[in-house]
Order: structure tokens, then C-alpha cells, then sequence
């Protein structure tokens, strides 16, 4: 194999410059990118063996990450370091790869100190090899001895056997490396002090130089009122705004009795009053009203008795019909004035509740509702079916009811009456799940044959789709008036 003469001593090497710049981020982000680039000057020995330089010139475009997070900053770079090619022994060297990574800390409070490692690395494009691969690490100090000047010092051994990796290396430097300058804005303004004629004065952005950034001159007010004298019509009397430019800044016309409306055109300018589309009446108190009942005397059908409003004159202003029960329904229109009930386009049933007793039947004013040709009674009926077992309980007199099933005359009859029996049925097992004694009921399908509504109409056909409860037996022995009148308890 070849052998190298290991090289002994110390020399100088190349001469290095660099530049970098950043083109994203700022100083002290987290995280900033930026490119920059080496250039090695031939300065120092270029004798085979000593390592320390070729004779020739070299250059290291590279890209640069880094940033700084607290008082912890890191980087890494990379980029292609161009030399020229030649052979050292069996081994190409030439245009290498080359990166670094390093991290360190910022000491002093002034942050003027830096601590830090730095890994670097190489690998020879043309002969990539472990006696062309070179990896070594720098510990090291900076020192910002001036706001523009850092000076540097680090020191590491070699970490692999490749050529030109140092058994250990020295590095001393000094860079050229400003802090970004805050720009100032002394007045707190929004207009930095560069470029503010009142730097210490806060004000206002001006297309004039001189006058940029100066508090703004107000122009006069000799009333005091807000509106400048060029647009105020009364400059020396404080007024109010006005859309009208001949009042505006003028003072209000006067209102005697302060009730909004200008004694110009107020009918009572001494007396508080309220608008009112009468020019005679308006500013003026309005009619009295003695009842209270916000109906004017003058049209109060009965003034000394509260009463509601009412299209016919002969009633406006008296009090309501009455309602005994409280349903909303008035005593001459409701069949049940003592109980109250719902509304019905039947007079007969008109204020009634949803279930009474009326002579030999349980009248119902809403419909038992089942699912479609099926004998299951829908949810919605369940309160319905509550009202219906709460009167079997408050008339025990009523001892044996015919639960009736009817269907209109659509579809066979035989069908119907099966239906109208099974429906019948389960109004009865409803019945006695809320606590109806089952022989107080009869169960009974009449299909089509009890009509209401004998038209071919859909109206006809829900009116005769109905549960009804006929009294077939009650006690002797009960009042009639009572029996007659339950609804009336």
C-alpha cells in the first residue's frame, strides 16, 4: 500500500473571507435562512503533506439555517466546496461536499459572550472513500468586543482518518458582524424619529415635511360648541349640529315647557304636552281619561269603568263580556260557561271540555287517533284517553258504556267491521291500563253502518272515522240534573 508521511509542527493555512447574508427572517428569530460564501486565498504552504493549503484558490457557496431561542442559538450549513482535483497517493481529492452543524449559548447579560461546538464535515464528490471523508469538531468562545466586531477562538480534534482531517485543529477569527439599529419613535406617534419634524412631540402624518409627524393645528372654535367657526352660522353663541347650514352651530329655538316641542309651534308653549297630527292640539296635555283604561273620555262608551276597546262605539272603553270559566270563550257563546273547555265550530259543543257527559253519552271533541288501517291508537291521543278515564272515575254513576268503532264507507264492509271491533277493543285496553274497571265497558264494531256524513268527501270520511261512548247503564238512583250535567261539577 502507499504511505503517507504523518505531518509534524504547526503552520499557518489559507487565508479565508467570507460573507454571508440573511434572506429570510430577522435577527433573534427562531428561525432564520440565508446563503453565503468562502473564499480561500492561497496564502499558506502548498507542499504535499502539510495540509494547510494547495496553491490554489477555492470557493464555498453555502446555504445557512439557523436562529436563536432564548439564549440558545444553533446553525447548520451546507454547500459544495470547489477546488481543484488532484491525486494524493491512490486517493482523488477535488470538489467536496462540505456541511456543519453547531449550537452554543449566549452567556452575559449582554449576550456579548458565546459558547458553542461545531461538527464539521466533507466528502470527495469523485472519490467518495473513507480516506476522503473528513469529520472533525471545534469548542470555541466568541466574543462581541465592539457593537460591530466579533472575535472568535475554537479548538478540536480530528474525528476520522481522512486526508487533510487534523489530529487537532485551531481556528482564530474576527468578523464583521453588525446588530440591526431599532429604529426610534420617540413620541410613540407610528412616525419614526428619522422621518418626524416633531420627534418628541406626537402628531399626525402631513404630506409637508416640516410639518410631518407635528400635532395638528386646530383651526378656530370661538364658541366652544365643536363647530369651527368656517362652517358654524353662529360662531360667537354655542349651538348644536344642524343638516341646515343657515341653523348649523345656532342655538336650539326655545321650548318653554320643555316637552320637545318648539314653542313656535306648540298650541300649549306653557303646559307640557304631546305631538298630535291637530295643529290646535299639538304640544298640548292630552284628554283625560278618568277610568284609566287608555280610552280617551270622550270616547269611552262607559268613562268611569276600566273597560277594552271595542269597534262598536256603544261598547269601546267598557268592560269585556264575561267569561265565567276563563276559556276565552264569553258565557253567551259557550255551551259550558261553568267548565272550561275549547273552542268548536259546533255551538253545541263550542267552550266545552275535550270529554262531558251529556244525557246518554260521553261526548269526546277531539278524534281517537290510530295508525293507518291498523287498530294501534297514536301517541298524540294519549291525553285524550286521560280525560276520557278521568270522567268514568268522577261519575261512578255511569256503570256500563258501549265503546263504539266506526269506519267511513270506503273498502269492504266486512273489512271495516273488523277493523272498527279491533279499534273499539284497544280503546277499551287503553282504558283500563289508566285504571277503568273492564266491566264497565263493551266493546262494539259498527263499521259503515252509523253514517254521519253520508258525502263522498274526504271531510265525510274523517267525520264518520270516530270512537263514540254510548251509556248503556248508570244508577237509578243518581240525580238527573247531576247526571245530565257532570260537565257542570
Amino acid at each position: 500500500g502507499t504511505t503517507f508521511t504523518s505531518p509534524s509542527g504547526v503552520n499557518f493555512g489559507d487565508l479565508r473571507v467570507g460573507l454571508r447574508g440573511r434572506i429570510y427572517g430577522e435577527y433573534h428569530d427562531p428561525f432564520q435562512l440565508g446563503v453565503g460564501v468562502n473564499l480561500w486565498i492561497p496564502t499558506g504552504s502548498a507542499n504535499v503533506g502539510e495540509f494547510v493549503g494547495n496553491g490554489d484558490f477555492r470557493a464555498y457557496p453555502h446555504v445557512i439555517v439557523g436562529g436563536e431561542i432564548d439564549r440558545f442559538i444553533y446553525a447548520a450549513d451546507i454547500g459544495p466546496d470547489i477546488r481543484s482535483s488532484q491525486d494524493y497517493g491512490n486517493v482523488g481529492q477535488g470538489t467536496m461536499l462540505t456541511y456543519g452543524v453547531g449550537l452554543g449559548g449566549l452567556l452575559d447579560e449582554k449576550r456579548r459572550f458565546q459558547l458553542g461546538v461545531d461538527i464539521l464535515g466533507a466528502v470527495v464528490f469523485r472519490d467518495v472513500q473513507e480516506r476522503s471523508t473528513n469529520l472533525e469538531v471545534l469548542a470555541g468562545l466568541k466574543w462581541r468586543f465592539i457593537d460591530e466586531m466579533v472575535l472568535g477562538v475554537a479548538a478540536g480534534p480530528g474525528l476520522t482518518g481522512g486526508i487533510g482531517t487534523p489530529d487537532f485543529r485551531g481556528v482564530l477569527s474576527i468578523a464583521y458582524s453588525p446588530e440591526p439599529v431599532e429604529a426610534l419613535d420617540t413620541d410613540g406617534d407610528g412616525i419614526l424619529d428619522e422621518d418626524d419634524a416633531c420627534p418628541t412631540v406626537a402628531g399626525i402624518a402631513s404630506d409637508d415635511p416640516d410639518k410631518h409627524g407635528c400635532p395638528a393645528v386646530a383651526p378656530p372654535d370661538s364658541d366652544g360648541d365643536g363647530i369651527i367657526d368656517a362652517d358654524d352660522a353662529c360662531p360667537q353663541v354655542a349651538g348644536l349640529p344642524n343638516e341646515d347650514k343657515a341653523k348649523h352651530g345656532c342655538p336650539p329655538p326655545p321650548d318653554s315647557d320643555g316637552d320637545g316641542i318648539i314653542d313656535a309651534k306648540d298650541a300649549c308653549p306653557k303646559v307640557a304636552g304631546e305631538p298630535n297630527t291637530d295643529v290646535s292640539k299639538h304640544g298640548c296635555p292630552p284628554p283625560g281619561d278618568k277610568d284609566g283604561d287608555g280610552i280617551i273620555d270622550e270616547q269611552d262608551a262607559c268613562p268611569d269603568v276600566a273597560g277594552v276597546a271595542n269597534a262598536d262605539k256603544s261598547k269601546n272603553g267598557c268592560p269585556p263580556p264575561a267569561d265565567s270559566d276563563g276559556d276565552g270563550i264569553i258565557d253567551d257563546e259557550d255551551a259550558c260557561p261553568k267548565k272550561a273547555g275549547i273552542p268548536h265550530k259546533d255551538p253545541n259543543k263550542n267552550g266545552c271540555p275535550k270529554v262531558v257527559v251529556k244525557g246518554k253519552e260521553i261526548i269526546i271533541l277531539e278524534r281517537v287517533e290510530f295508525d293507518l288501517n291498523k287498530a294501534t291508537i297514536r301517541p298524540v291521543s294519549n291525553k285524550l284517553l286521560d280525560e276520557i278515564a278521568r270522567i268514568f272515575k268522577e261519575n261512578d254513576f255511569i256503570k256500563l258504556v258501549e265503546v263504539q268503532g266506526h269506519t267511513d264507507k270506503r273498502g269492504s264492509r266486512a273489512y271495516n267491521k273488523a277493523l272498527s271491533q279491533r279499534r273499539a277493543q284497544a280503546v277499551v285496553n287503553a282504558l283500563v291500563k289508566r285504571g277503568i274497571a273492564r266491566k264497565r265497558m263493551v266493546a262494539k264494531g259498527y263499521g259503515p253502518d252509523k253514517l254521519v256524513d253520508t258525502a263522498d268527501t274526504e271531510e265525510a270520511h274523517q267525520t264518520n272515522r270516530r270512537v263514540q261512548f254510548v251509556i248503556l247503564k248508570q244508577d237509578p238512583k243518581a240525580d238527573v240534573e247531576v247526571r245530565n250535567n257532570a260537565v257542570n261539577k
